[in-house]
């Protein structure tokens, strides 16, 4: 992998931020394991960016480095990520499925040599690089996405999903199913991308993937993430009410005229508007808890039947649902723009 830099890009130089004990000792044996693993290796280079510890939900610490200043000079990669719905859209008619995930995925990406230098590290006990892609550099993403479509090419859309480092297969029946995953296994030993054993699960008839419960009549909402929000206590403040909208968003297909329900919440957000919580508010809060603990479940776009498409507009949002029988396949929402009122009436 390259780290390509836009013209004029010169060498950033940091120093190490203060640690306490317990992040000093963690810092020990990060490097000590990654030294080991070749993950990285130590550096004479120009280029130090600045390291910090934050908390896993386990109570460690994870090592992050702040690779901010780098982005900014780092030529942007437009290759695309999956869109999420329409990948699960590919799944109808399957009824066996699978989960896999990479064993730290970005680090089994090699980097260019020549590049290595720019990813280096400032410590209190001396600069590091990498000789593997890191977390935290802008074009990560899209290079590796672009890496396992490579690798998986003659599979993808036929039996094999992947998002990132996140591999779902999906067959009609477990014979299938057999030959589709030692298919996808010598893919993968062909070009030494090993797999985590533990985060795998294999030949179920539903799976949790990319935040949604995959069954062989549709989709869900996966049941871990409804929990969080029927655990969400009531938004003090506007970051919370962000946080809250994000969770519900994740989910807005599932929840019919979506964006009018969260209007209230959606104006709390707005520049100048000062935070209160009233009624209107409660209600929207309200509102979600209870519809997508009751999320219907949306079943998969299917060719061959009569689709219906059903739409609806108000002052506050724009509404639609595709169905197909008596089932719904997907919905759609947007929250009303001011520059939109401009526009002449064609629905309501």
């Amino acid at each position: 992998m390259d780290i390509p830099l836009v013209s004029g890009a010169t060498p950033i130089r940091s120093k190490p931020f203060r640690m306490t004990w317990q992040e000093e000792e963690a810092l020990d044996a990060y490097l000590e394991e990654s030294l080991d693993l070749d993950i990285i290796k130590p550096s004479n280079g120009l280029w130090t960016s600045p390291c910090f510890f934050i908390p896993k939900k386990d109570g460690t610490l994870r090592l992050v480095i702040d690779y901010r200043r780098l982005n900014k000079m780092i030529k942007q990669d437009a290759y695309p990520l999956p869109h999420i719905d329409e990948l699960l859209d590919a799944v109808g008619g399957a009824t066996v499925f699978s989960t896999l995930d990479c064993t730290s995925g970005y680090h089994q990406l090699p980097l260019n040599p020549e590049h290595a230098e720019r990813t280096g590290f400032v410590t209190k006990k001396g600069t590091f690089s990498f000789n593997v892609l890191p977390f935290g550099i802008t074009t990560g993403c899209s290079q590796y996405q672009r890496m396992m479509n490579s690798v998986l090419s003659k599979y993808v859309g036929d039996f094999i999903l992947i998002f990132l480092d996140d591999i779902l297969v999906y067959s009609k029946n477990m014979e299938d199913h057999k030959v589709h995953l030692s298919l996808l296994m010598e893919a993968c030993q062909e070009v030494n991308l090993r797999l985590k054993r533990k985060k795998c699960r294999f030949g179920d008839s539903q799976v949790e993937y990319l935040g949604h419960l995959i069954t062989g009549d549709g989709v869900l909402p996966s049941d871990y993430n409804i929990d969080k929000v029927k655990k969400f206590s009531v938004p003090a403040n506007v970051d919370e009410v962000r946080s809250f909208l994000g969770l519900t968003g994740y989910y807005r297909k599932y929840v019919p005229n979506y964006a009018s329900v969260a209007e209230p919440l959606t104006r709390l957000t707005k520049k100048k508007v000062g935070f209160s919580w009233g009624a209107e508010q409660q209600a929207a809060f309200d509102h979600f808890l209870v519809a997508l603990t009751r999320a219907p479940i949306l079943v998969y776009p299917d060719r061959q039947k009569v689709q219906v498409l059903s739409v609806d507009a108000s002052g506050k949002g724009l509404g639609a649902v595709l169905s197909q029988v008596d089932d719904a396949a997907t919905m759609a929402n947007e929250r009303i723009i001011p520059a939109w009122y401009t526009y002449s009436g064609q629905l309501g």
